[in-house]
């Protein structure tokens, strides 16, 4: 026969500090309590609910427990399991080693946390793929070892030049000085530069030469006014005895000055027989021709490549001039003017700072489309006297194309320009 203890109360008393049963706490009513007491063992317990601060032991025997919900304090249910996995009511916020690494997942929306460029340098993640949000930059994805952390969407606020969009960039185009304003933000920027296009030479000579090219991707030093400067064509020769001039430099002061050099002159002929000058490209002349000076400009800058080519040296009789440096290529001794260098950072395909065409006897160098002329290079056909196609073109740094015949003026060089996007 089975005993059994009614009790309403067991409670502590002087040297009782644990009950042990062997078998059941069985409630028969609502008023049996177990107070006091450190310790309560027994091998299972039953009623409408069990009470304590704290339970010990594996639990590996306790049923009637509903472990397919998550409750908050006030009894709602926040995680739910179903078949299919689990359903959230609510945000579920995971926080990182300080308070702004913060992230959440909504019903509406994804919170990834905050981090700094000195965050990001650290390895907030490494896995490729993973993202963050970088006070300093905007939204960056981890690209993997070899590429690292890129932008996708910029936090940049920032004016100058003509403000444009295109590809999910930002464009800032510069046909003018001026100067690009960062209001927030730390930004990484392409950038392409081109200096203004040199003069070609009078008469029977040289053309002008490209103005030097710069492009690549740097990154500034935080909210501050950037100086932009833009580089001028050279102005032509306009009357017997005149000197056609060299372009001038287009330079970007991002803590550190880019410069890209100004075309150098067009020269040589019966009337000048001296040397074309040096430039970011160099001008094209007879007999001889000068160095590009832009490979060698901007000694230090990292993630920059730059472009210049020499001009062209007539080596034969006749007072003929050689073509104008490019920055694809170099001018011909025979009077065409070296390529130019195609970009897309304006959000359409460009080809700029080509070299202007030398004269020739018959004055047949060139054409619209032709050598020089798709980076902007004056070409060099048609009749003696000034021709609009011999100028280098506006925003482009090509070199303007020699004259031909009486004293005929060459062609001005074209303006550079300054694009910076992000």
């Amino acid at each position: 026969m089975t005993s059994k203890i009614v009790v309403n109360n067991i409670e502590s008393d002087s040297g009782i500090s644990s009950v042990t049963l062997v078998s059941n706490i069985a409630g028969e009513d609502s008023t049996q309590n177990i107070s006091g007491i450190n310790s309560v063992t027994a091998t299972s317990f039953h009623g409408s609910s069990v009470t304590a601060t704290t339970f010990h032991g594996s639990g590996a025997n306790l049923t009637g427990i509903d472990a397919t919900s998550i409750k908050d304090s006030s009894g709602n249910v926040k995680i739910q399991g179903n078949n299919s996995g689990a359903t959230v009511t609510g945000i579920i916020t995971a926080v990182g080693g300080n308070s702004t690494e913060g992230s959440n997942l909504k019903g509406v929306s994804v919170g990834i946390g905050t981090t700094t460029d000195a965050g990001v340098l650290a390895g907030v993640g490494t896995a490729e793929g993973t993202m963050t949000f970088n006070t300093g930059k905007g939204l960056q994805c981890y690209m993997g070892d070899t590429i690292g952390w890129k932008t996708v969407v910029s936090n940049t606020t920032a004016s100058g030049g003509a403000v444009t969009s295109a590809a999910g960039y930002t464009i800032h185009t510069f046909t003018s000085s001026g100067a690009f304003t960062v209001v927030q933000g730390t930004p990484q920027v392409e950038i392409l530069l081109v200096g203004g296009g040199g003069a070609g030479g009078q008469d029977k000579a040289g053309g002008g030469g490209a103005g030097g090219m710069v492009e690549g991707t740097i990154t500034l030093p935080g909210p501050g006014t950037f100086p932009v400067t833009v580089g001028n064509g050279g102005s032509n020769a306009s009357g017997p005895g005149d000197t056609p001039s060299p372009g001038s430099n287009s330079e970007f002061n991002a803590g550190v000055t880019i410069t890209a050099g100004g075309g150098g002159r067009g020269q040589g002929a019966d009337h000048f027989p001296g040397q074309p000058t040096a430039g970011g490209s160099s001008g094209g002349g007879h007999p001889g021709s000068q160095s590009a000076t832009q490979p060698g400009l901007n000694s230090g800058v990292s993630g920059i490549t730059q472009y210049g080519n020499p001009g062209g040296g007539w080596p034969g009789p006749g007072g003929n001039g050689g073509g104008g440096g490019g920055a694809g290529g170099a001018g011909s001794a025979d009077g065409y003017g070296g390529i130019g260098r195609s970009s897309g950072i304006s959000g359409t395909l460009v080809t700029y700072a080509g070299g202007g065409d030398g004269a020739d006897q018959p004055n047949s160098k060139g054409g619209a489309g032709q050598y020089g002329n798709p980076g902007g290079g004056g070409y060099n056909s048609g009749s003696p006297g000034p021709q609009p196609h011999r100028h280098g073109a506006p925003g482009t740094g090509g070199g303007g194309a020699a004259g031909y015949g009486s004293w005929s003026s060459g062609g001005n060089g074209g303006p550079g320009i300054v694009i910076i996007r992000y």
